[in-house]
């Protein structure tokens, strides 16, 4: 939210698997380079739009973490993913099984204590 209505370097976005090129893995473009990264949760599984999350005192645009649900279609189950913003390649730095699907769209906003 902080880089909204500004200039921005990347760009975070879910690539469903819903047509030819989509698989269901979390992309990062960087704009600047024309390089992405990309992180795939697994078979069967898709990941939702992901929230930014920046770390207390960055002012780095891609310092923080990505927080966000992974569908897991075979199961019919989620969990909540943490990645480094900056290295979708590591995969997740923390994960929460949910044992129940949280439907696409569900999503939010990070509001720090501090606001």
């Amino acid at each position: 939210d902080r880089q909204a209505g500004s200039d921005y370097r990347f760009a975070y976005l879910s690539s469903f698997p819903l047509g030819p090129g989509g698989d269901g893995s979390l992309v990062r473009y960087d704009l600047t380079n024309a390089s992405r990264q990309q992180w795939h949760p697994g078979p069967g599984c898709s990941v939702g739009e992901v929230v930014f999350v920046p770390r207390d005192g960055s002012k780095a645009e891609d310092d923080g973490w990505l927080v966000g649900y992974v569908h897991d279609e075979p199961a019919g189950t989620s969990r909540l993913v943490v990645l480094a913003a900056d290295d979708l390649t590591a995969g997740p730095v923390g994960s929460v099984e949910i044992p129940a699907r949280i439907p696409y769209g569900f999503h939010g906003n990070w509001i720090p204590t501090t606001a």
